[in-house]
C-alpha cells in the first residue's frame, strides 16, 4: 500500500499532506493490487483537495477485517456522482463509465470485490469524501 500512497504523493507533489496511521492484518492479496487501489485513492483525494490540506490515510484490523480509508477535506461529491458511482458498482462495472466518475473509482471497486472486500464512500459537496474498504483477513 505504502508504495501507492508514495507515488500519489509524489505525483501531486505533496508528500507531506498525507497523513498516514497505518497498522492491519495479514491479506491474501497481490501487493501490486493493493498498491494500485490505495494510491488511486490517495490520488483522488490529492486532486480534488487544495494543497496544503491534509489526506487522512487509516488502516487497522478488528480481526476479521483489514479496514483501509482515505479522507479528505476537498470538493466532495454531488449526490448525482455518487449515485453514478453506486450504480457501476451494482451492476459490476459493466456500466458505461461516465466521463466525470473516471476510471480510478471503477478500477478500485473491481479490485476489492476481487480480494472479497467491500468499498464505501461517503461524501458531501464541498466538504470532502471518506473512501473505506474492507477486506477479509487472510486465515491459516
Amino acid at each position: 500500500m505504502n508504495a501507492g500512497i508514495n507515488a500519489a504523493g509524489a505525483q501531486h507533489h505533496r508528500a507531506s499532506d498525507i497523513i498516514r496511521e497505518l497498522s492491519g492484518g495479514s491479506l491474501r492479496a497481490n501487493l501490486t493490487d493493493l498498491s494500485t487501489v490505495a494510491g488511486e485513492l490517495v490520488d483522488n483525494a490529492l486532486r480534488y483537495s487544495r494543497q496544503g490540506t491534509p489526506i487522512n490515510v487509516r488502516a487497522w484490523s478488528d480481526g476479521t477485517k483489514v479496514h483501509f480509508t482515505v479522507t479528505d477535506t476537498g470538493r466532495g461529491m454531488t449526490e448525482l456522482q455518487l449515485e453514478q458511482i453506486a450504480a457501476v458498482q451494482r451492476l459490476e462495472g459493466n456500466l458505461r463509465v461516465q466521463q466525470d466518475l473516471g476510471f480510478g473509482l471503477v478500477l478500485v471497486h473491481r479490485l476489492i470485490l476481487n480480494l472479497g472486500g467491500r468499498l464505501q464512500i461517503k461524501s458531501e459537496a464541498g466538504k470532502g469524501c471518506t473512501c473505506h474498504i474492507s477486506l477479509p483477513v487472510a486465515t491459516a
